[in-house]
């Protein structure tokens, strides 16, 4: 007794009895790899372009930081970027970049604590973004109006105080 095989159907024969491209329904997933391909490339020349600077300049951190808001607001496809520093219980801006060529605004000293943006990413040691600030300058953030420039921040620490520090 013999059975007889029946033929797979595999999602490239469905395209084809559907009329569609049995390559269309992998183009999306192709464009997604892609995109995540040249993201990761864009990442390493970034990482590769501070380790540069951090060689050529051992003894000077001011480049680096320099080299660190620059890239990072071209990965980031944000206008500007700045690199905040913790000194004693203020952040100090010590690099800014404009993606534009022109001077960003300038940033005042802010205490560390949680009413400041990026005095809340430092002590809770993680991202704070929101879709639209100006809503929250009056309650949750009164300290970030000062620095408002921008209606959807980004901040992400790199190092947040150690934790037998206490906090502001």
């Amino acid at each position: 007794m013999q059975r007889e095989a029946k033929p797979v159907r595999t999602p490239a024969d469905a395209a084809v009895t559907d009329g569609a491209s049995p390559h269309q329904s992998d183009s999306g997933s192709v464009r997604a790899l892609e995109q995540r391909l040249a993201e990761a490339m864009a990442q390493q020349s970034a990482i590769s372009e501070i380790l540069r600077v951090i060689s050529a300049s051992p003894s000077d951190v001011q480049p680096v930081l320099q080299a660190v808001a620059e890239h990072t607001a071209r990965l980031c496809r944000s206008p500007y970027a700045r690199v905040l520093v913790i000194d004693g219980d203020v952040l100090q801006c010590k690099a800014d970049y404009a993606a534009d060529g022109g001077v960003p605004l300038p940033v005042v000293p802010t205490v560390l604590r949680r009413t400041s943006i990026s005095g809340r990413a430092v002590i809770d040691g993680t991202t704070v973004h929101h879709a639209d600030i100006l809503p929250l300058l009056d309650g949750e953030y009164p300290d970030a109006r000062r620095n408002a420039d921008t209606h959807q921040p980004l901040t992400t620490p790199s190092a947040s105080r150690p934790s037998n520090e206490p906090l502001p």
